[in-house]
């Protein structure tokens, strides 16, 4: 082959690579995203949404890493209700004081394999599928978003200066084939998260008025669910779409903030003997409420 022809035949593989690239970026980013980002919860379709509309780089791989983050702390969140089953208090004795890391959240869903499996919860089978195999290693999800991610974003979140948008584009879309992928892989996912609206008692069984916190910016759909367990009104659980609701408050709750006005999902940031703090990734606002008992 001559010169000539091996950089006609270069130029038509180089142009082909491009025309590739852009046809993954366009069924990550395309017409089918909005829909995907409408069966994740509130906390999780917040950060998707943003990072879909983000007009930047930095401003994508930025919402990524808060798409990671609120990803593992939801999921610790139901870990740790499920494990707890309304025992006091929600979170492990040893992290109690000090704020709580990203790490740490991961870490006590890394510990979690065997009393998962132990329990007999639905819920439980739920999350335990998603995260581990029957032997009770950790799923490609699992080692993505509770290892790999953290140290991506531990590296990422703690970079001291602004880098080129070049820099970012790299970034971004070095990884957010794999994290959108491994979010797809978690069925428990689409479980909906929801609020107690209403209780009515009727034949010895109670029924509750649900508002459904899927996607971002919930718009008020109500659900009713017959369940003989007790939650209080106000409270944030998980539903099965049965009869069976999983208790969250204490680790997230989607309520309004003190300081906007505007109903967020907060998750648990630190919690003392005085009071629990908590932390939503839709403004970057804090919250303060009495401590968890």
């Amino acid at each position: 082959m001559d010169p000539q022809q091996t950089a006609e035949v270069l130029g038509a593989l180089e142009r082909r690579l491009t025309s590739l690239e852009q046809t993954v970026l366009q069924l990550i980013e395309g017409p089918a995203a909005p829909y995907l980002v409408l069966t994740y919860p509130e906390p999780i379709a917040t950060s998707l949404a943003r990072e879909q509309s983000a007009a930047h780089y930095h401003e994508k791989f930025f919402s990524l890493l808060d798409v990671g983050e609120t990803s593992v702390r939801y999921i610790a969140a139901l870990v740790l209700a499920v494990l707890c089953d309304g025992a006091s208090p929600p979170i492990p004795l040893r992290l109690m004081g000090a704020p709580i890391s990203l790490g740490s959240w991961a870490g006590l869903v890394a510990e979690s394999s065997e009393s998962l499996r132990a329990s007999r919860s639905e819920f439980a089978e739920h999350v335990t599928t998603g995260l581990f195999r029957s032997s009770g290693k950790p799923t490609p999800a699992n080692r993505l978003l509770l290892s790999e991610f953290v140290n991506l974003r531990n590296r990422e979140r703690g970079h001291g200066s602004a880098r080129p948008e070049g820099v970012y584009e790299g970034l971004y879309r070095r990884h957010v084939s794999e994290i959108h992928d491994s979010l797809k892989s978690l069925p428990f996912l689409n479980l909906p998260l929801v609020r107690v609206e209403q209780i009515n008692f009727a034949g010895g069984t109670i029924q509750y008025d649900l508002k459904v916190l899927m996607g971002p910016s919930p718009m008020g759909r109500i659900e009713t669910a017959r369940c003989s367990k007790q939650v209080s009104r106000g409270e944030t659980c998980l539903w099965d779409w049965g009869e069976e609701l999983l208790a969250l408050d204490g680790l997230l709750s989607y309520v309004v903030c003190d300081e906007c006005g505007a109903e967020h999902t907060f998750f648990l940031d630190q919690a003392t003997t005085k009071a629990a703090h908590y932390y939503t990734y839709s403004t970057n606002h804090r919250i303060e409420r009495p401590p968890i008992h």
